[in-house]
């Protein structure tokens, strides 16, 4: 039986039904995001079973993109197990990679000699990055980049509201985009790989524009807007309120980095500026 070409997305029949325009105006800027960073396909998602790269797959399957389902982790790691679970919940087949530290920390100091390499919990997250880069098969690679710091799940933004979040918030998303995300995609260009980060899209920039921080975080838990916007697609309910771990954590990266004695915390001056503080992921 002949496949499909990719696209366009079919109507979302299962979602929960919504007139929100923040919410309408999300979907369609996700749907165009992921197609442009996708299409024809196949690509490569890095999945930890969370909302964010959930949402990515649930898109990428009724897109029809062949979509490969990537997640890596020590043994016994929190995203093994979530990814397994949240792969079964889709119906999509994945690719889980077990690490060894001997390879975590490898990848750590050859990072390291790459300029620009960063220090702290920042480092482990472009471990852990890497590692997977080097272990997809598809390209491009797809992740969640972007969307804890566009929908607030960071829990430094719990109790910040008014001018104080807003200033967060801002100086955590203008470091992702100006020195973390550069750092990741160099990586994946010395891994011969390509990455895309749909929640960073023009589109969907631009149809967060009009919402306010605290809308986008909710008044509960966080990436309220986000959930709202993957149960209006017809996630499922357990993913789009199923709660993750930062991909340091989740992986076991940073455990493995810190009884190993790799230098997580920066030197006073280097590392970061005043304007661009390192957010605290998790």
């Amino acid at each position: 039986m002949e496949v499909p070409p990719p696209g366009p997305f079919p109507a979302a029949s299962s979602g929960a039904p919504t007139d929100d325009p923040w919410v309408l105006g999300l979907r369609e800027a996700l749907q165009s995001a992921v197609l442009a960073a996708a299409a024809p396909g196949p690509v490569c998602l890095l999945f930890s079973g969370g909302l964010d790269s959930s949402l990515l797959a649930h898109l990428l399957a009724r897109a029809r993109v062949p979509v490969e389902l990537l997640v890596v982790g020590l043994p016994g790691s929190f995203d093994l197990a979530s990814a397994r679970d949240g792969a079964r919940a889709l119906g999509l087949p994945l690719s889980s990679e077990t690490l060894t530290a001997a390879e975590v920390e490898a990848c750590a100091d050859w990072l390291q000699g790459i300029p620009g390499a960063p220090r702290g919990s920042l480092l482990a997250v472009q471990t852990a990055l890497a590692l997977a880069f080097r272990r997809a098969h598809g390209d491009p690679v797809l992740c969640g980049q972007g969307a804890d710091e566009l929908f607030l799940g960071y829990t430094h933004y719990k109790g910040l509201t008014g001018e104080a979040l807003e200033r967060r918030a801002e100086e955590d998303l203008l470091r992702l985009r100006e020195v973390d995300l550069p750092f990741s995609r160099r990586v994946a260009e010395r891994s011969g790989k390509t990455l895309s980060t749909p929640y960073l899209s023009e589109e969907v920039i631009q149809a967060l524009a009009p919402v306010p921080w605290e809308a986008r975080r909710g008044p509960g838990e966080p990436k309220a807007l986000l959930r709202k916007v993957a149960l209006s697609l017809g996630l499922p309910p357990s993913l789009a309120g199923k709660p993750k771990k930062a991909l340091q954590y989740g992986s076991g990266v940073d455990r493995v980095l810190r009884k190993g004695h790799t230098p997580l915390a920066p030197p006073r001056g280097e590392g970061r500026t005043a304007a661009v503080p390192a957010p605290e992921r998790g």
